[in-house]
Parts: C-alpha cells; structure tokens; sequence
C-alpha cells in the first residue's frame, strides 16, 4: 500500500482561458493510493488518484478529478494468463472550451468508464496476446 497526499499553491493569470480572463490564485489537494498484491501466482493492482483545485477569486473554475484503475492477471498455466483491466474517470470541461456556454456558473462534470480483458500465451521466447475493449 503507497497512500500519497500533494499540496499546491499557485497562481494561474487566465484559469478560465478567455480573452480578458482575470487571474486567481488557487489550491490543489491531490491524494493518491496504490495497492499491489503480493501474490505468488497472479498479480492485483489499484491505483485511485484525486485531486480538486479551488480558485480564490474565480469558484466557476473549481475543478474535482478522480480516476480509478485495476488491474488484473490471473495465471491459467505458467504460460497462460488472463489479464483485466478497469477504468474511470471524473472530471470536468476544460475552462474556454467551444463546447460549453459562455458565462456558465460553474464548470459541467462528465465521467468516463471503460473495461479490457485479454489472454496472452508464451511461446518460449514469443508471445501472442488479444485483446478487447469496452468505453
């Protein structure tokens, strides 16, 4: 287990990167976690990261992210394995983008998600693997 904490304080002179923009002072608190098994056969990650930036002067910016991986493998034989992977994320728009409305009380939060599983064989010095994908 690795847990991790990061403190920033900084100072951004266009956060909402419009023309005319004003400057904010900000915080990001990002706390981070991963986990790893200690298996002898197979093998087990989880990496989750957060963070959430808060301006001083300009909250329409404030921006949370969390993202979530696993990671799986599991061994059939000592040549064979079925690995797995899981993922999401949650975030927001990026401030100036054309895609949102001018003047909008706070930034629009969207999520992502998304699976792969796969099976790998070992050839002695070759391997062959295939995989798929669900977002």
């Amino acid at each position: 287990m690795k847990p991790s904490v990061e403190i920033t304080r900084g100072h951004d002179s266009n956060p909402s990167h419009t023309s005319n923009g004003k400057a904010s002072a900000f915080t990001t608190v990002e706390p981070a976690l991963k986990l790893q098994s200690e298996w002898s056969r197979h093998d087990y990650r989880v990496e989750l990261r957060g963070s959430f930036t808060n301006y001083d002067s300009l909250q329409s910016s404030n921006s949370p992210l969390v993202e979530a991986k696993t990671y799986g493998r599991y061994d059939l034989t000592r040549d064979t394995k079925i690995n797995t992977e899981n993922r999401f994320l949650l975030s927001t728009d990026y401030p100036g983008s054309p895609n949102l409305p001018v003047d909008i009380a706070k930034l629009p939060i969207f999520t992502s998600y998304g699976s792969t599983a796969g099976f790998s064989h070992r050839f002695n010095h070759l391997e062959l693997s295939a995989k798929a994908s669900l977002d």
